[in-house]
Order: C-alpha cells, then sequence, then structure tokens
C-alpha cells in the first residue's frame, strides 16, 4: 500500500510541476532559436573597428603595400562578449595558395560569435581579399572546416 501511494504522490508532483517546466524549457529553446535566427539575418548591429573605435566611410581603403584594407569591421567587445557559436580559431590556410594566414583576436571573435558576419576574408600570401564561394576563395581553418560555411 505505501508503494502505491508514494507512486501516486509522485505522480501528482510530476504533473504539477511539467507545466512549470515545460513553460521554462519552451522559452529557453524560443531564445535559442530567436537568438540564431538574429546571428543568421546580420542583425547583430552593435559594430566597430577592430581598434574600437567607430566604422568610419574610408574603412575600406587599401594599402597598396600590404592589399589590406585600412581598418576592419568586426562586431562590438559588448557583442563578442555575449557568447560564440562556432570556436575561437585565428588562423586559416587558403586552399589556392597554401598560405596561413594569422588574423586578430577581435576579428576572430566576430567570426566565432557570427559565422555569417564576412562575406569574404583575406589571404596574407596573394595579398588580396576573396569573396566565399567564388573558386580562388577557399579557405580551411586549421581544424579543417571551411571558413564561411556554418
Amino acid at each position: 500500500m505505501g508503494r502505491y501511494l508514494l507512486i501516486g504522490i509522485g505522480v501528482a508532483v510530476l504533473l504539477a510541476v511539467a507545466p512549470i517546466v515545460f513553460r521554462f524549457c519552451s522559452g529557453f529553446i524560443a531564445g535559442v532559436r530567436a537568438e540564431w535566427r538574429n546571428i543568421r539575418m546580420g542583425k547583430m548591429t552593435n559594430r566597430t573597428l577592430t581598434d574600437g573605435s567607430p566604422v568610419t566611410p574610408d574603412h575600406r581603403e587599401i594599402d597598396p603595400a600590404t592589399g589590406m584594407q585600412k581598418a576592419y569591421v568586426v562586431l562590438s567587445a559588448e557583442e563578442r562578449a555575449k557568447g560564440f557559436v562556432k570556436p575561437v580559431r585565428r588562423t586559416y590556410v587558403h586552399a589556392k595558395c597554401g598560405v596561413a594566414t594569422t588574423m586578430g583576436q577581435a576579428l576572430a571573435e566576430t567570426y566565432a560569435r557570427n559565422p555569417y558576419f564576412y562575406s569574404g576574408t583575406f589571404c596574407v600570401g596573394c595579398r588580396k581579399h576573396f569573396t566565399f564561394g567564388d573558386p580562388d576563395g577557399l579557405f580551411h581553418w586549421d581544424d579543417g572546416e571551411v571558413v564561411g560555411s556554418a
């Protein structure tokens, strides 16, 4: 008799707690989905240059000596501090020339926070920017994953 009473109490507690747990989990999952949707849709607007200064119209000017832009746009430190959806990786290899490029921490964290933030990347060997998806724009992270893929 005591065993059936304990089972009955357990079922009653489970039925009483289940709606609360369900609401919590549903809210949590909805929040995660909304965050991922914002990442995919590029709705993260807190952007700065790599040095933390505001984005300027001339940041894309190319330095003829290096082929690099004057400055690069990244997600703000506050946005990057919210966490990452991918590992923070700094070095990638250009499939065409085989040269490894190592980027600064803010750029690496921006890739890790939002893998869709950039449409291409730079190769120090070729001294050129490449668009993801172009035949010459294939890069791999150190772990083998394709840069720019989600």
